[in-house]
């Protein structure tokens, strides 16, 4: 192998790893922003769906409920005394219509049969924009709001 053979292939390698690390280092970055961001559902008794001061909550008209983003949960686990919520698991993710690639995300929310939080044997699923009060889900807490927080933000501010 003559020496400008080898200095070149040494530099496409290098080229290659800082490639591969930029790469993971993107990966890593955003693995560790979806960790912290969290879906908070606001669900309410009532077709309002606002709470900003958190008197909703304090009265009974609503309650709020942070969940993870890409990590597959079971609500009943989470929230094992609350009847808003099945028992199936659900996996929450964040939806970019190709065509608004700028525009901000919706909420994707599937729901599996699979009650252990392993997210097998998907039931369905739905896509919901954020900020929108929808409804009617279903008793005791027919109407609802998800928006996207950033977790630790959210449970510094709402700490009682």
């Amino acid at each position: 192998m003559t020496p400008l053979f080898s200095a070149l292939l040494l530099g496409i390698i290098a080229i290659a790893a800082a490639a591969e690390n930029g790469g993971r280092k993107k990966d890593d970055d955003t693995k560790q922003l979806l960790e912290r961001r969290k879906v908070k559902t606001t669900l309410c008794s009532t077709q309002d769906c606002n709470d900003q001061n958190g008197e909703a909550e304090q009265l009974g008209v609503c309650k709020i409920y942070l969940t993870p983003i890409s990590y597959c949960y079971n609500a009943k686990s989470l929230f094992p005394s609350d009847e808003s919520w099945g028992d199936v698991d659900i996996l929450d993710e964040l939806h970019y219509r190709p065509e608004m690639k700028k525009a901000p995300p919706n909420l994707k929310r599937t729901f599996y049969t699979s009650k252990d939080g392993s997210c097998l044997g998907v039931d369905y699923s739905w896509i919901q924009p954020f900020e929108v009060c929808e409804g009617p889900f279903g008793p005791p807490r027919p109407w609802g709001k998800f928006s996207l927080v950033d977790g630790d933000d959210f449970a510094a501010n709402n700490m009682m």
